[in-house]
C-alpha cells in the first residue's frame, strides 16, 4: 500500500510538471482573434503566423533616445508583468528590438494614432511604439491582456494599430463621504489603467469632510483621514506613469459644509451647506484656499464643482463661477464644472472656456450648452452614476449589458432624444462614470470594477454594433484583471 501511495504521488508530480511546462509553451484553450482578447477591443489587428514566447530571460528594452521619459513606464510594466506572469524582465537600454525582448520606443511614424495611440508589433520580439509614454503604457495593457487571455507565456504574432475615439475617458470618485487610503486609490488607478482610462477626478470635499491637509489651514482637514501634499503628489506621479491624470475637485459654492464649518462667517444663514455669495469674505477665502493648493496639483485641469446651489440668484452664482475660472486660469489651469447653468439662469454669460460635466438634463440642458459653445463631458446620472447606499433617484451599479447595447457618449436621455448630441460633435470630449458614497469598501471597488470595462470600451473603440454583448463579456473575462500589487 505504501509503495502504491508513493507511485501515485510521483504520477501527480509528473502531471503537475507537465501542466506547468504546457502553460509556458502553448496557449490555453482555443486560439482566438486578439481583437477579442483585449478590452477595449483593438481598432486594427493584422495577424502573422506563429507565437512570441515571453521567456525568463526576456528583457524590457527602452529606446536609449527616449530613456529619461520611458524608464518609469518600463518599471511599471515590469512590475505588472511580474505580478501577472511570474516573469520579471530586466530593464535595459538599446536602439532596436532584439529577439525575445519587449522594446519600447517613442519613434512612431504614424500621425493618425495621436498622443494616446500606439503600434504593437509582435514577431521574434515585441515592439511598442507611441508618441507619448501614456501611449506606450496603453500598448502594454494590450500585450498583458493577450498573455492573460491565452493563459500562457505565448502571444500570437501580428501587428496592432490602436487609438482612442474620445480624449476624455474618465472616472470620478467621491473621497469626501468616506476617506479612501492612498493604497486603495492606487488600486482604483490600476483598474482604470487596465482599460485605458486617462482621467481620475477626486471629489476632495463635500459635506463629508475636506480631504487635503495643509498647515496653511489648520483645522480644515477632516479628522478621520486626509492627504498631505507629499502623499497627493506621490499619487499624481503614480497615476501619470500609468496614463492617468488626476483632476482635483474642490466643490463650492454648494456642497460646502466642510468649508463653512471652518469659516462660519461665509456660510449662508439659511443653509450651511452653501457659501453665502453675498459675504464680503467669500471670494477672498476661496482665492486663498485655491492659491494654497494649486501648487499641489500637477495636472492641467481643476474641477470647481458648482453643482446644486440655490438657484435664487443666478447672476451672483454666475459671477462666482467666472471669478473662479479667471483665478484658476491665471495659475495655468483649465476648469470644469458640474452642469448647472439651465437652473442657475441669469443675464451674465459664463465663460465658455469652462468644460461642462453634464450630469442632469434639468440642471443643464446638453443641447443648450452645446449651442453656447461649451466643451461637454457626458457624466449622465441616468446612465453613469453609482450611488451607495442605494438612493431612490440613482442606480447603485452600472448596468453593463444595457450600457453596452443602448448607450454611447452622445446619449444623455433614454426618453427624450432631443437632448442627445450628434455623433462626431466636436464639443463632446467623451464621458466619465461616477461613484458617490463609501468608496473605501470592498463592495464599492467591486461595483466600480464591474462597470469599468464597458465604459472603457465605449470611449476607446466601441464595437457594440458588430460584437454581441455575450462575446464582449467573454473577452472581459479572458482579459482578466489588473495586477493586484
Amino acid at each position: 500500500m505504501r509503495s502504491a501511495s508513493i507511485a501515485c504521488v510521483l504520477i501527480l508530480i509528473a502531471l503537475t510538471t507537465s501542466l506547468l511546462v504546457l502553460q509556458r509553451s502553448a496557449p490555453g484553450g482555443t486560439s482566438l482573434d486578439p481583437r477579442l482578447e483585449v478590452v477595449p477591443t483593438l481598432r486594427e489587428w493584422h495577424a502573422s503566423a506563429g507565437y512570441f514566447r515571453l521567456e525568463v530571460g526576456s528583457r524590457i528594452v527602452v529606446d536609449s533616445t527616449d530613456s529619461p521619459s520611458l524608464v518609469p513606464t518600463a518599471e511599471a510594466i515590469q512590475q505588472d508583468m511580474a505580478s501577472l506572469t511570474g516573469v520579471r524582465p530586466m530593464i535595459a537600454k538599446g536602439l532596436h528590438e532584439t529577439s525575445g525582448d519587449v522594446f519600447l520606443t517613442l519613434d512612431a511614424n504614424d500621425g493618425e494614432i495621436g498622443a494616446e495611440g500606439y503600434l504593437l508589433e509582435i514577431g521574434d520580439g515585441v515592439t511598442i511604439r507611441a508618441h507619448t509614454p501614456a501611449g506606450i503604457f496603453y500598448g502594454s495593457r494590450s500585450l498583458l491582456q493577450m498573455l492573460s487571455a491565452g493563459r500562457s507565456l505565448l502571444v500570437p504574432r501580428g501587428r496592432a494599430r490602436d487609438f482612442p475615439q474620445y480624449s476624455e475617458r474618465g472616472f470620478m470618485l467621491d473621497v469626501s463621504s468616506q476617506f479612501v487610503p492612498i493604497g486603495q486609490l492606487k488600486r482604483y488607478i490600476r483598474n482604470l489603467a487596465w482599460y485605458k482610462f486617462n482621467d481620475l477626478q477626486l471629489e476632495l470635499n463635500d459635506n463629508g469632510g475636506f480631504r487635503l491637509n495643509s498647515p496653511a489651514f489648520p483645522g480644515l482637514a477632516a479628522t478621520d483621514g486626509s492627504y498631505t501634499e507629499t502623499e497627493f503628489r506621490d499619487l499624481e506621479t503614480y497615476a501619470l506613469v500609468r496614463g492617468i491624470t488626476i483632476t482635483p475637485e474642490i466643490d463650492s459654492p454648494g456642497h460646502a459644509a466642510a468649508l463653512t464649518h471652518f469659516r462660519p462667517d461665509i456660510a449662508d444663514p439659511q443653509n450651511a451647506n452653501f457659501i453665502d455669495l453675498r459675504s464680503p469674505g467669500a471670494d477672498a477665502f476661496m482665492a486663498s484656499l485655491w492659491g494654497s493648493f494649486i501648487p499641489w496639483f500637477t495636472g492641467p485641469r481643476i474641477a470647481i464643482g458648482a453643482d446644486e446651489y440655490d438657484p435664487g440668484n443666478g447672476d451672483a452664482y454666475r459671477a462666482y463661477v467666472n471669478f473662479l475660472d479667471a483665478f484658476l486660469r491665471q495659475h495655468g489651469k483649465s476648469v470644469r464644472m458640474w452642469g448647472s447653468l439651465s437652473r442657475e439662469s441669469g443675464r451674465l454669460p459664463v465663460s465658455t472656456d469652462i468644460t461642462i460635466q453634464q450630469w442632469d438634463t434639468e440642471w443643464s440642458n446638453p443641447m443648450t450648452m452645446d449651442r453656447l459653445g461649451f466643451p461637454i463631458i457626458n457624466a449622465s446620472s441616468e446612465f453613469l452614476y453609482i450611488v451607495t447606499p442605494k438612493s431612490p433617484w440613482f442606480a447603485d451599479h452600472i448596468d453593463a449589458a444595457n450600457l453596452y447595447k443602448g448607450w454611447n457618449p452622445t446619449v444623455f436621455s433614454r426618453t427624450d432624444k432631443t437632448l442627445n448630441l450628434s455623433p462626431g460633435d466636436p464639443l463632446l470630449q467623451g464621458a466619465m462614470f461616477d461613484f458617490w458614497g463609501h468608496a473605501a469598501t470592498r463592495d464599492a471597488f467591486t461595483r466600480v470594477q464591474a462597470g469599468t470595462p464597458v465604459v472603457g470600451e465605449k470611449l476607446w473603440n466601441d464595437v457594440s454594433g458588430d460584437v454581441p454583448y455575450a462575446t464582449f463579456e467573454a473577452a472581459v473575462q479572458r482579459a482578466g484583471e489588473a495586477a493586484a500589487l
